[in-house]
């Protein structure tokens, strides 16, 4: 796991905080500069903390999405078997 135990310090941090998505414009967010953007995105999610920290980040959002949509489709009154 390296030398942090599976923590994420300074520029990775910020990178998987500003990533919805974009990894160039994750790494442009996270500090790193334009120009090497592509390549320092590249070699973050080369990075097992980085990518364990994204997966992470996906699965909450997409388990937060699927909460939000049963409350609608609770709101709306949908039979059970729709939701």
């Amino acid at each position: 796991m390296g030398k942090t135990g599976g923590l994420l310090t300074g520029m990775r941090l910020r990178f998987v905080q500003a990533w919805k998505g974009n990894n160039r414009e994750a790494a442009v967010a996270a500090g790193y500069s334009e120009k090497n953007a592509d390549v320092a995105a590249a070699k973050l999610l080369h990075d097992p903390n980085v990518r364990r920290a994204l997966q992470e980040k996906q699965d909450a959002i997409l388990f937060c999405s699927g909460s939000h949509l049963a409350e609608q489709l609770a709101e709306f009154g949908a039979p059970l078997s729709a939701r």
